[in-house]
């Protein structure tokens, strides 16, 4: 799947979020996400959050479309609201690959379950993926890297990270959109990346984040790059190519 994440860039706007979910319900995105982090950061920061109340209005539209809807989730404690509103999967995001509290309560839920390695090591993601929870097949590691540097990308890690018998996706955290394309060469289950709003302004993910109106592009190009990656085996054709002579 392709997937744009929101996150926090709706700025705890209401209608901000519903004008993001109205521009990707018509770019070709197949899934959007929110974010809530931990109850810390919920009563630190208010300002981000939107109204509980406004995801049911917001779920439903995505789900009309046919499209899905997951939450970035970080507290444990609204695992069940999401769960009564029918989400479509979870992300797991920062450094919760260690938190075998919410990942045991996720697994329950049977939904598809994202986990970020942004600040993982390998002996974390190897001690993560030996839980007896994990055995259920329905998490799927994201290989990302906490900076914005094109440098830092390692994306061969996406075919080095799939030693551990499950999907890996890639989640972009570069600033240059380069890299999106270029993950395509490992084969991620997924592409994840950050949208953000046209006004020039600092959004909680700014450096990362795609702005809204260059969604469709990407998404474009993102499908239009996966008709070249092939089978794998090299195959013998027909010359395609007209040569004048």
């Amino acid at each position: 799947m392709i997937i744009t994440e929101i996150g926090f860039n709706h700025l705890g706007k209401v209608e901000l979020a519903n004008s993001y979910v109205n521009t990707l319900l018509e770019s070709g995105t197949d899934a959007i996400t929110f974010q809530i982090r931990e109850r810390q950061h919920r009563e630190s920061k208010p300002q981000r959050y939107l109204p509980d109340d406004t995801f049911s209005g917001i779920f439903s539209k995505v789900k009309k479309t046919g499209k899905k809807v997951g939450i970035a989730i970080a507290d444990i404690e609204y695992i069940s609201f999401f769960e009564n509103l029918d989400v479509d999967f979870y992300k797991v995001i920062r450094n919760d690959i260690t938190n075998m509290e919410l990942l045991r309560k996720l697994s329950e839920t049977n939904k598809v379950i994202y986990v970020s390695t942004g600040m993982a090591s390998e002996e974390e993601i190897l001690n993560f993926t030996k839980q007896d929870f994990v055995q259920s097949g329905n998490f799927r590691l994201v290989h990302t890297q906490l900076s914005y540097s094109l440098e830092d990308c390692n994306l061969q890690s996406i075919e080095s990270m799939k030693k551990h018998g499950m999907p890996v996706a890639y989640g972009s955290h570069c600033r240059d959109e380069v890299s999106i394309f270029m993950s395509l060469c490992f084969s991620p289950s997924d592409v994840l990346f950050y949208v953000k709003g046209e006004e020039d302004i600092e959004y909680p993910d700014h450096e990362h984040a795609i702005r809204i109106n260059s969604v469709k592009r990407i998404i474009d190009k993102i499908k239009k790059a996966r008709l070249s990656i092939g089978s794998g085996k090299k195959e013998k054709m027909i010359n395609k190519i007209e040569v004048k002579r």
